[in-house]
């Protein structure tokens, strides 16, 4: 089955990486990658399937001023809760990958709550659903990122995925892959608080 899909994703980033592909362009003015560059995507693929070169790391994103902090604000029920992903890699060269817009495509979140995990929302969980089981299918773009550098790959906001957070002590960690069949990079963990809210 994995061919089948290392197939389909390698049309995928065939078609997608226009902006870096030297090949020829057809009558409708769409790209046509030379043999040269769909080696080089599966190559790319097959690289990232294995993505233990790629860390990931997490802090809090004050939504009105879209200044980050590793330290959590004092938060309450009704507070919107934003994170960012920062991507950093150390592979021999750039990396580069399609995203898709829909944020359950290849994102996965645990949250804890006093230790008990809470589930997502049902609107969330069927996304996901249908995520590991369907090939992608919806818009993308596609991302190139050097070694070494610190990159924002994702902003998510809570809210996006969880019903609204309970007074407690919470523990995040997120997992992002790469590729259709690929394996997971888990990120570090950050807590913070939900307080009550002052009636």
């Amino acid at each position: 089955m994995w061919k089948s899909c290392l197939n389909l994703c390698a049309v995928v980033l065939a078609s997608s990486w226009t902006v870096f592909a030297q090949g020829n362009v057809d009558k409708q003015a769409r790209h046509v990658p030379t043999k040269e560059e769909i080696e080089a995507n599966k190559r790319m693929y097959e690289t990232l399937r294995t993505p233990t070169f790629i860390r990931l790391r997490l802090v809090f994103l004050n939504p009105n001023t879209d200044e980050t902090s590793d330290l959590a604000p004092p938060y309450k029920s009704t507070d919107r809760i934003a994170i960012r992903l920062i991507l950093n890699h150390f592979f021999n060269g750039p990396i580069t990958f399609v995203k898709y817009a829909n944020q359950h495509r290849n994102l996965q979140l645990e949250l804890l709550r006093d230790g008990d995990v809470v589930p997502y929302s049902k609107e969330a969980q069927q996304s996901v659903d249908r995520a590991l089981t369907e090939p992608p299918n919806e818009s993308s773009a596609t991302m190139q990122f050097d070694a070494e550098k610190d990159y924002v790959l994702q902003r998510i906001n809570l809210s996006d995925w969880f019903k609204t957070l309970l007074p407690g002590h919470y523990q995040l960690t997120v997992r992002q892959r790469f590729v259709w069949d690929g394996g997971w990079v888990q990120s570090d963990s950050i807590t913070f608080d939900v307080g009550l809210d002052e009636s």
